[in-house]
């Protein structure tokens, strides 16, 4: 499953990292799991995931709003996101993931899958 990523930048305004994330089909249902870190000095609050599902046809299917686990981030601090569609829909090809506050705005995030040390683990 290919999955496209729209980051705003990887600039000192970055407030969040995305550490991780997967998908797989698995009993019946197609999951996506993913982790950020809060990388800003201050607390995050009020966060949402917005995960866009497409077609092979780069046609979009469904958007979903994913609550993560906490509503309050505390710097340094990991929360997750988990998304689960029901069915063995094998129509999905894509999917894009953006954070944003529950209030609208958009929350640019750094990519750092694969870049968190050992000693890091969310």
């Amino acid at each position: 499953m290919a999955d496209r990523l729209e980051s705003r930048g990887g600039d000192e305004y970055d407030k969040i990292a995305l550490i991780y994330l997967a998908d797989e089909f698995t009993d019946g249902a197609f999951r996506i799991r993913g982790v950020i870190r809060n990388i800003a000095a201050d607390p995050a609050e009020r966060i949402d995931a917005v995960v866009r599902l497409y077609n092979n046809g780069r046609a979009l299917l469904e958007t979903v709003v994913v609550r993560l686990d906490k509503d309050l981030i505390a710097p340094n601090d990991f929360a997750q996101l988990e998304l689960t569609v029901p069915g063995n829909n094998k129509e999905f090809a894509g999917y894009a993931v953006e954070f944003k506050l529950r209030e609208g705005g958009i929350i640019p995030y750094k990519d750092m899958r694969g870049q968190i040390s050992n000693n890091s683990n969310p």
